[in-house]
């Protein structure tokens, strides 16, 4: 005897769910409800079909969106969307199904991860159409014809379809000899995934100094690169930031910040690096600066002189998130500088306050080495408001922020 068709819908229908079904009749014995079962369905994913890069992909809204995004990392988003670098698919045994292979018949090419318009949202949910994969029955450079998601359709049902992370088309048995006029003849255009797949070990690093009564302090960072994030707390007691008690902050070379105070304080300096996109901007005088950039996601800043690497984060006059893709900063006056914007810090959590005195910033990491994003909203909306606090006071598991006056605004905070 086999599955009778209630088990199989039920089964599936638990799987969608998370969980394993083990007791799938419509009605006793064996009908568990999905509350009922006790065991999660444990999916096992190979480590090739982890996309390392995945928040990198930019949203895709069109074909020619689509085709720029792959231009500009095509280590990361290979185009094969026109006709001439249309993919020929390998039919399997039974014919029904087609997989792209990088060499024609030979499976150990496989070519799997193709970008899913849904995985990379609009502003308004709707999907990266731009990514769509499109079928094709013969060669589209060679008169080829589009075979359409709605070819073939009847109600609900469709007559075919591509799943993304295999990188195959399965089409309906009956619907073959409709669609397909040679089985060996069938091509795809569209975008796949080439960047790095699975776990990849973190070289992230975090150094902290305690320092006592000094005036001026050196730390030695040793991670060869000034795209830091930084920050300085009280010697212990109250764990308050004490960054901007900083006279002067220095980039004195690759591997060295020489700190200076206009009295003797006692802190301990956070430095920490990780694993993140980067974008560079090199500014010459001028007061205002626009950041182009290449991610979606939380991101810090340094910004410093070119020639003495003085750090100048705390010398803006303002600092605007504008947009997804695109930050603004100012001067009090025109300045040289050098802009560092840095993404991808593995754990990212955002939370909104109303207007309040007092913001505690709930992070839940059990450590203190964590950076702040901090931005108004309402009439100070975009405004990086860091700068602003009375007080930051760095607590096990959370963050206190006090202002002098009440602040309405969102905390991205940030862990490496």
């Amino acid at each position: 005897m086999a599955f009778l068709s209630e088990e199989l819908v039920n089964f599936s229908w638990k799987g969608w769910n998370g969980l394993l079904g083990t007791a799938n009749r419509d009605s006793s014995p064996n009908n568990l409800s999905v509350f009922e079962e006790y065991y999660p369905a444990d999916v096992e994913v190979k480590p090739s079909q982890i996309m390392v890069e995945f928040d990198q992909i930019p949203i895709a809204p069109d074909l020619v969106t689509a085709q720029a995004n792959a231009a500009a990392a095509p280590s990361r988003i290979a185009d094969y969307s026109l006709a001439v670098n249309a993919i020929r698919l390998t039919p399997t045994v039974n014919q029904t199904a087609f997989f792209a292979l990088s060499t024609y018949g030979d499976w150990t090419t496989r070519m799997p991860n193709w970008l899913m318009p849904q995985h990379y949202p609009l502003a308004d949910a709707t999907p990266s159409f731009g990514y769509q994969v499109r079928l094709w029955n013969g060669d589209p450079n060679a008169g080829g014809v589009e075979i359409f998601p709605t070819t073939g359709k009847i109600g609900a049902s469709l007559a075919w379809t591509f799943s993304y992370g295999a990188g195959a088309i399965v089409i309906a048995s009956n619907a073959i000899a409709a669609l397909i006029t040679d089985t060996t003849r069938v091509y795809i255009t569209g975008f796949q995934y080439v960047g790095p797949t699975g776990v990849v070990a973190s070289t992230a690093k975090i150094f902290t100094y305690p320092f006592t009564a000094q005036m001026a302090i050196t730390v030695p960072h040793n991670l060869g690169t000034k795209r830091l994030l930084s920050y300085i707390h009280d010697d212990g007691t109250n764990d308050f930031e004490i960054t901007g008690a900083a006279a002067t902050w220095r980039y004195t070379d690759d591997n060295n910040i020489d700190i200076t105070f206009a009295s003797p304080t006692s802190g301990v300096v956070v430095v920490g690096s990780f694993d993140g996109e980067t974008f560079y901007g090199d500014y010459a005088s001028a007061v205002s600066l626009v950041h182009e950039h290449a991610f979606n996601q939380n991101h810090g800043y340094n910004t410093y002189d070119p020639v003495t690497f003085d750090d100048y984060r705390y010398a803006l006059s303002a600092y605007t998130f504008n947009g997804a893709y695109q930050d603004l900063s100012s001067w009090v006056a025109a300045r040289d500088a050098e802009f560092w914007l840095v993404a991808g810090m593995p754990r990212r959590y955002m939370q909104t306050f109303p207007s309040s005195t007092t913001w505690v910033v709930q992070h839940n990491l059990g450590r203190r080495e964590v950076f702040l994003s901090v931005q108004g909203i309402g009439a100070l909306v975009g405004v990086d408001m860091y700068s602003m606090a009375a007080t930051v006071q760095r607590n096990l598991n959370n963050v206190t922020i006090t202002w002098a006056t009440a602040k309405a605004g969102r905390v991205m905070v940030g862990t490496i």
